[in-house]
């Protein structure tokens, strides 16, 4: 087809020749035709990794925002293996050759730390980031990954989204957190510094994965419901010479609970050995490692969990890892397995038994009977799972009838699955870890910690020891011992000592918090927003003393999280909407745009037996607030 000719006095488009024109054809000034002397070459968006052969080059479609764009040879000199050929000729023509570095296309692209930089902070989805790391030799992105763009190397830009799974990619990908940004900030006071509510949770993944926590000076987060003080450590000065007293003070004010927390629980827990930790990253379960930063307490919990995971899998056996959660509900069972399941790359499938009344409602109905071909969740889940890693939780087993627990006995015996939809087909199941959640024993569990040593040190593993026994004498009298003896390990959950309590007091609050920091958006039913929610207004008490009053105001053993979640309902979020829609005030697009309204919660003592008043309020401008 003819070349349609451009109009007389229309010049060419010197950014569509580039690639990056916004208009379309009929709407641009200027004119799309390509002139005959640049034929040889079109002008679209691409990646600069374009093979000598042509092949593989990356999509052309506009996902990269920010990356490096130039000239594209076209299709038929590519398929003709003309590629140099046609940039050499391209290079040639006064108009393109300041726009192609010849020499750059003409070698291996290596990859750029920039661009990556650029992906973080557009953002792209973290799944397009990995996509694009995958599709470089690793050793290249191991070399270039820590250098830094404007003083700070790619994992403080990741830390600054607060995208926990893309900080680990980066990890993973050879990202070092032990590198410093400007003025020899290391990276985890650094992220303490930016004042996020979501800032504990890179912390707790930073600290799952091996970063040291004496990059802050101990005295900070020692005794945890304590705000630092600011006096100077002397001892620890040398060893962190980046912690100025002008910026330990800003440090102290800006740690939080979560974060002393965390830290304190860093520094007391056990490094893995060095063979223990060949073994994991060998097996592909290192992360096992990190489950004590990503739930609160149960400290016996998740070692007895790792230490199971990891010898039912160094020792091969012939029956699955079958483990049982014990303990009163909201104490974590839930969120351990999810963890646990995260951290292996394992899909986990949670199966509530409260109504479970006969195998066919776990499994499904058998063939030929109707409705066999549909199976069950937890029957599609093993099919699909055959061979694989996955979890299996069933909640509240103890529930579950005899005829339920009947049809268990040979998959979690052998490991053998035969489909519901065909019995014809056997499913290996072997990899499978179950885990039935219970709260059977929860008596036992209540005694055991009124009268154990626990607040006053750590356990004794006979102490765990008599506490399984006795659990396990319940299992015998009410599952009785078939399925009593094919669970390898009971796992109890302990109920929260009063920093747990009062740490998960500060996790839903600053869960709560973040959520109120997105603005109003009345299409997507968010008529509150726009709020920076703060607690502790005054910096030396900080916002210990108000998460231990929520947790003395509403704690009940039997409940655990869940009593804490009516205590902010009842005393954080319920008065923080009171306030928020007073006055005449009206959101546009205008205010809804603006900076954060900024709201504190406090109390107000009363007595000397620690008890208190609970206050919600909005601060004046200029006010200065405590802590997050």
């Amino acid at each position: 087809m003819q070349k349609q000719q451009s109009p007389a006095g229309k010049q060419p488009c010197a950014f569509f020749m580039k690639g990056i024109c916004k208009y379309t054809e009929d709407k641009c000034k200027w004119s799309h035709d390509i002139p005959e002397e640049l034929e040889v070459g079109s002008a679209t968006r691409y990646f600069k990794e374009i093979r000598e052969d042509g092949s593989s080059h990356r999509s052309e479609q506009n996902t990269t925002r920010g990356w490096n764009f130039g000239w594209r040879v076209n299709s038929t000199t590519k398929r003709e293996g003309r590629f140099n050929e046609a940039l050499l000729e391209l290079a040639s023509i006064p108009e393109a050759a300041k726009e192609i570095n010849l020499e750059g296309f003409l070698k291996k692209p290596r990859f750029s730390h920039t661009d990556l930089i650029r992906a973080i902070t557009h953002p792209l989805p973290t799944p397009e980031i990995a996509r694009y790391l995958c599709n470089w030799d690793k050793s290249d992105v191991c070399d270039r990954i820590n250098l830094p763009y404007h003083d700070f190397p790619p994992l403080f830009y990741a830390s600054e989204t607060h995208d926990c799974k893309l900080v680990r990619l980066l990890i993973e990908m050879g990202a070092r957190y032990d590198v410093c940004g400007r003025d020899a900030i290391p990276l985890l006071p650094w992220i303490i510094l930016k004042d996020h509510p979501r800032s504990s949770q890179v912390v707790g993944t930073l600290l799952s994965l091996g970063c040291n926590a004496n990059t802050i000076p101990p005295y900070m987060y020692e005794d945890v419901m304590r705000v630092p003080a600011d006096a100077v450590a002397e001892d620890f000065l040398p060893t962190t010479p980046w912690c100025t007293p002008s910026l330990r003070v800003e440090l102290a004010r800006r740690m939080n609970l979560s974060h002393r927390y965390l830290l304190n629980k860093a520094s007391r827990l056990k490094a893995p050995s060095p063979r223990r930790l060949q073994t994991a990253r060998h097996l592909k379960i290192s992360g096992l490692f990190g489950m004590p930063y990503f739930v609160v307490g149960q400290e016996i919990a998740t070692e007895i969990v790792c230490s199971s995971v990891i010898s039912h899998l160094c020792i091969k056996s012939s029956h699955p890892l079958v483990m049982a959660f014990v303990g009163p509900p909201g104490h974590g069972k839930t969120e351990l397995a999810r963890q646990m399941g995260e951290l292996l790359s394992a899909e986990i499938k949670v199966i509530d038994c409260t109504e479970m009344r006969y195998e066919t409602d776990l499994l499904g109905p058998k063939a030929p009977y109707r409705g066999h071909q549909a199976g069950s969740p937890l029957n599609n889940h093993l099919a699909n799972g055959h061979g694989k890693r996955t979890v299996v939780f069933l909640d509240e087993f103890d529930k579950t009838t005899e005829e339920v627990r009947q049809s268990l006995l040979i998959v979690l015996d052998q490991g053998i699955y035969k489909d519901r939809r065909d019995p014809s087909q056997e499913y290996d199941c072997g990899n499978t870890i179950w885990i039935l959640a219970t709260n059977l024993g929860d008596r036992v569990i209540q005694d055991f910690c009124q009268n154990s040593p626990r607040l006053g040190g750590e356990l004794s593993p006979v102490h765990v020891d008599d506490l399984s026994s006795k659990i396990r004498n319940i299992f015998l009298q009410t599952f009785k011992g078939p399925l009593t003896g094919r669970i390898t390990a009971i796992v109890p959950f302990l109920n929260f000592n009063a920093v747990e309590q009062a740490m998960m007091v500060h996790k839903l609050f600053l869960s709560f918090a973040a959520e109120l920091r997105a603005p109003v958006c009345f299409r997507e039913s968010r008529l509150i927003g726009g709020i920076n929610l703060k607690m502790g207004v005054h910096p030396a008490d900080g916002d210990s003393p108000v998460c231990a009053l929520l947790a003395q105001k509403g704690y009940h053993p039997g409940l655990g999280a869940r009593s804490l979640e009516q205590v902010i309902d009842r005393f954080v979020k319920k008065p923080l909407c009171d306030a928020a829609l007073e006055g005449d005030e009206i959101v546009d697009d205008e205010k809804n745009t603006g900076p954060l309204m900024l709201y504190s919660v406090d109390h107000r003592p009363i007595g000397e037996q620690g008890q208190g008043v609970i206050i919600v309020r909005r601060l004046a401008s200029g006010e200065s607030s405590g802590e997050c």
